[in-house]
């Protein structure tokens, strides 16, 4: 408050929108679909989809998008100058989708299905690109420490706008971030999904099937983070006991050469993933007051990146260490099992049992059971380690220098993995291309992202307890009995609840403390009732 009086302030920020920020993209498909009976128990679905992404364009200047070029930490403004308006980008024409599914009825009770086809990833360019330098300036001043100003009312926050355009090369200034898409095809998502069941009716009026359900995906987009590109791509250091690690070269060519701290990322599709399935099911429609659906799946997913945000860079940014982020998926729930019913008890007026005495009728009849049974597995996780790689837009895990050893034990004090099985890495002595050796460095982790380290599963039952009164023939009464989580069985946390830190422990690089601890749970036993 006394700096305030004094006309000082601690930060400042001011953002500038240079030109007119409208993005239009464009977005064609066309689909052809024929339902075949080829045969008296063989029938086929046929099509063809063919889609068309033309580049964005903007809606101001010389109409293109822009580009950071690193070899002269200039903005290309497309359409203005001596700058194309495509800035050397461009799409594909041959997004060529097929569909293929057919049904063969072996018999009356048995029938094989199967499919097959290619999808391509529709996500629009424009929302990541919609607010790049210079259609929008921003920037921010910080006081260094609570004793030295950002700056002054008097003086004001300063100006940095506008740049000249008309020559469609500007620089930027080494503390804005730049988001491009680069002088090549820019490559789109491509997702094959194939299936194939074998569905059979069984006694009792149950349907059940079992099948093979897969999708492997490639070129889906992601961020590279040029800020995290070093000198030289990853070397194999010189170390003691003669062992050798993958370092990153401490040296940040786009800070040493253009003075550049902000990330500078360039949007590819770069990225892949694999998904393979067992599943089951059995169901039974509601006949003769009993209904239930049960579902089981068995599946694998590795990926290289979260499900969240596509364009975001992932956990390992660099251009020559993408491969590092291939791993399980962060959804990779490798068991999932789900259980409902619904039973119209077989007593009382018009069922089976107890329905000729009004007296038992009035006890017994009308009750009506239902449930949700669910089990899934854990979560994977990625072990980190104290970041000391001066590489940002990457992260450090820690050395598996044992076997993968999980205990079981939740809740405070315990461990859930044994930690002796890991260490945080030591620094390495880097060799660089021109045979010199700098001492000390640090380097990656020799585990990857989302190891076979899984958090614990979960069972959960809620079940109800129904009770239909017929009052008369117009008016009824229905009386409810219903638990959330009946079993009052805890949920273990997978997510901030289970510790993948690994903090150092006294001297040693030996993982300690919480590190592998599942401390919390979550959820409690639930009634309620209605009438």
């Amino acid at each position: 408050f006394a700096a305030f009086l004094m006309g000082n302030y601690d930060a400042g920020g001011r953002s500038v929108q240079f030109q007119k920020m409208n993005i239009k993209e464009n977005q064609f498909g066309f689909h052809f679909l024929d339902r075949w009976r080829a045969a008296p128990k063989l029938t086929l679905n046929l099509g063809l989809r063919y889609e068309y992404y033309p580049l964005a364009t903007r809606d101001s200047l010389g109409k293109g998008l822009e580009r950071y070029d690193p070899e002269t930490n200039m903005m290309l403004l497309g359409g203005l100058g001596d700058v194309p308006r495509n800035i050397g980008a461009s799409t594909s024409k041959t997004y060529f989708a097929p569909r293929l599914g057919a049904a063969y009825e072996i018999n009356p009770k048995t029938v094989i299905r199967g499919g097959f086809g290619i999808t391509f990833d529709p996500y629009p360019i424009t929302r990541e690109l919609r607010g790049t330098y210079p259609s929008e300036i921003s920037w921010q001043q910080w006081s260094d420490n609570s004793f030295v100003p950002a700056g002054t009312f008097q003086e004001g926050i300063g100006n940095r706008c506008c740049p000249d355009v008309s020559q469609g090369r500007i620089p930027i200034p080494g503390d804005v971030a730049a988001r491009f898409i680069g002088p090549e095809m820019l490559k789109r998502g491509m997702i094959q999904s194939w299936n194939f069941t074998v569905e059979r009716k069984l006694p009792g009026s149950f349907l059940a099937s079992l099948a093979y359900v897969g999708n492997n995906t490639r070129n889906m987009w992601t961020g590279i983070n040029h800020q995290a590109v070093s000198l030289c791509d990853p070397t194999p250091g010189v170390t003691g006991g003669g062992q050798s690690y993958d370092a990153v070269c401490n040296r940040l060519p786009l800070d040493e050469k253009w003075g550049r701290s902000a990330n500078t990322t360039q949007l590819q599709g770069l990225l892949s993933s694999h998904y393979n399935s067992l599943q089951v099911t059995l169901d039974r429609h509601f006949e003769k007051g009993l209904y239930v659906k049960f579902a089981y799946t068995y599946s694998k997913a590795i990926d290289m990146s979260g499900l969240w945000g596509a364009w975001d860079a992932p956990m390992f940014s660099g251009p020559g260490y993408l491969e590092h982020n291939r791993g399980m998926g962060d959804e990779d729930r490798r068991h999932v099992m789900r259980l409902a019913y619904v039973w119209e008890l077989p007593f009382g007026a018009g069922r089976k049992f107890a329905n000729s005495n009004r007296v038992v009728r009035a006890v017994v009849g009308g009750w009506q059971l239902n449930g949700i049974v669910s089990r899934w597995s854990g979560l994977p996780h990625t072990l980190t380690a104290d970041n000391k790689l001066h590489a940002p837009g990457n992260a450090q895990t820690v050395d598996q220098v044992g076997s993968i050893n999980r205990t079981g034990e939740l809740g405070p004090g315990t461990n859930y993995y044994e930690q002796s099985s890991f260490v945080l890495p030591p620094d390495v002595d880097l060799l660089l291309p021109d045979g010199s050796v700098v001492e000390g460095q640090a380097r990656f982790g020799t585990t990857g992202r989302n190891i076979a380290v899984y958090g614990p599963g979960h069972t959960n039952l809620d079940a109800s307890l129904f009770r239909n009164i017929k009052l008369s023939e117009r008016f009824g009464l229905q009386f409810r009995a219903e638990s959330l989580n009946f079993t009052n069985t805890p949920n273990w946390g997978n997510g901030d609840d289970f510790d993948d830190s690994c903090g150092q422990t006294g001297s040693s690089n030996q993982c300690g403390g919480s590190f592998l601890r599942v401390g919390n749970a979550r959820g409690h036993r639930i009634f309620r009732f209605g009438l």
